[in-house]
């Protein structure tokens, strides 16, 4: 299994300019893998995704730091509006 840990070194290594995570992911949150990336790569817009209920703590943060949430399930349209947003926000930058 993919630990993100474990391969964190090459995982944000690259700079993206759209990354999606799930708010449950092998060896950190999300949210944990959405501040690394937030300090690594400022620009890379990060969308969260999550199928769980979340406490109020945890959506609050997910409201100051992440670009979007996705909540599951989720069609592919959703996706490429996300994607398109971050597009057009990229190029305003």
């Amino acid at each position: 299994m993919f630990n993100i840990p474990e391969y964190q070194n090459n995982v944000f290594a690259v700079e993206y300019d759209l990354c999606f995570l799930d708010v449950i992911l092998p060896g950190m949150t999300g949210l944990e893998a959405m501040k690394i990336i937030n300090e690594r790569s400022p620009h890379t817009k990060v969308a969260i995704m999550s199928g769980s209920s979340l406490d109020e703590a945890i959506k609050g943060q997910i409201e100051e730091l992440a670009f979007a949430f996705i909540e599951k399930p989720f069609g592919l349209s959703h996706i490429r509006k996300v994607a398109e947003r971050a597009a057009a926000a990229l190029i305003v930058q």
